[in-house]
């Protein structure tokens, strides 16, 4: 008798911490949703000033590296590209405009062909990632006549790196061009 009294006495506990649990759970309420923060979209976070830190480009032939044939920029604060909410930007001087658009085909396959006039004001389209790609911004009136797409990558709040990647196949040479643009808030 006295084993079956203390099971009983125990199994009430049991019941009796458990009711406790459940009740002190349904006590908290969760936050409420209308007061988090939605993150900002990659347009968003594009939007505004950004100075061009460093530009980065490696020339491949087939698989052997070639010398860089754009030579040295050099940046100052007055280089610069902004991107406005209107989806309309502006680059700030010859330097940034020959880090954000260079026209690799005219530099590599016909290096005495004439340059372009640089459009220092664009506008632009902000494509969200796909799957495994990260978005990109795409600048389809960078000069008269072509446009240039960039993958959009390492951007948050203070900095941003925009990766363009092409292959200009003229015969014998299979040219594979790679730029990294940094740019910082």
């Amino acid at each position: 008798m006295k084993n079956k009294t203390l099971v009983l006495i125990a199994l009430s506990s049991v019941f009796a911490l458990n009711a406790c649990k459940k009740d002190s759970t349904k006590s908290i309420t969760p936050a409420s949703t209308a007061n988090e923060l939605v993150p900002l979209t990659t347009a968003q976070l594009l939007v505004g000033k950004w100075l061009i830190v460093k530009d980065s480009v490696q020339t491949f032939d087939f698989k052997t590296q070639i010398s860089n044939f754009q030579g040295k920029l050099i940046f100052g604060n007055s280089d610069f590209v902004e991107f406005k909410e209107n989806n309309s930007g502006d680059v700030s001087s010859q330097v940034g405009f020959d880090a954000l658009y260079t026209d690799f085909g005219r530099l590599v396959i016909n290096p005495g062909g004439p340059g372009t006039i640089p459009n220092l004001n664009f506008k632009y389209q902000v494509a969200p990632s796909v799957a495994s790609l990260p978005p990109t911004l795409f600048i389809p009136n960078i000069t008269p006549i072509a446009g240039v797409t960039y993958s959009i990558t390492n951007l948050n709040a203070n900095s941003l790196v925009l990766h363009y990647e092409t292959n200009i196949a003229k015969y014998p040479h299979d040219y594979i061009i790679k730029e990294d643009i940094y740019l910082s808030k």
